[in-house]
């Protein structure tokens, strides 16, 4: 017996823009470029939530590979790691994707940790005082203690541009 296929909601496209919709699985609506709206409309895409980033990704079941193949594959051509410049994991147009390492894909994470006390990536609480720190080759790396959690918040996003560059997450953008 074959398979029952999965509801997908409805979407209206927007005719006059240069991007077009793919509907997903939960309510979810990937966006693409018009040149590959026909091409990956071939396929039934499912949104795939990642359970550590919280995200949304648009992933299709390939038959032949036994395994999900990710949108940005069928995209860019590529089983690299891809990342979303803005941050939105379901936007699949071209000048938002780049190429990347899965440690420059992790440097621009969008926001602070769940735990965050002080509203800024990077930036602690430490008695009357605001710490900062950054990762750098696997290791934490301390970059001082400041009076205000924006002053600390400052000097992450220098340290973060000089040692992730164009990948670098900024506080203040």
């Amino acid at each position: 017996m074959p398979k029952p296929r999965v509801k997908r909601h409805a979407v209206i496209q927007p005719l006059d823009q240069p991007y077009r919709f793919i509907p997903l699985t939960q309510g979810q609506t990937a966006i693409v470029d018009v040149g590959d709206f026909e091409g990956l409309s071939r396929w039934n895409w499912h949104a795939q939530r990642t359970p550590d980033s919280r995200k949304f990704y648009a992933a299709r079941y390939d038959v032949d590979r036994k395994s999900n193949t990710q949108m940005t594959s069928e995209i860019l051509k590529t089983r690299q790691t891809v990342d979303h410049k803005d941050g939105n994991s379901l936007n699949y147009r071209r000048k938002n994707l780049r190429k990347c390492t899965d440690s420059q894909n992790v440097s621009n994470v969008l926001r602070p940790a769940r735990n965050n006390t002080s509203g800024f990536r990077g930036v602690s609480r430490f008695r009357n005082s605001w710490r900062t720190h950054i990762r750098k080759g696997g290791k934490v790396v301390a970059l001082g203690t400041f009076k205000t959690a924006r002053e600390a918040a400052l000097i992450y996003d220098r340290e973060a541009r000089a040692l992730h560059g164009k990948f670098a997450f900024q506080n203040f953008r």
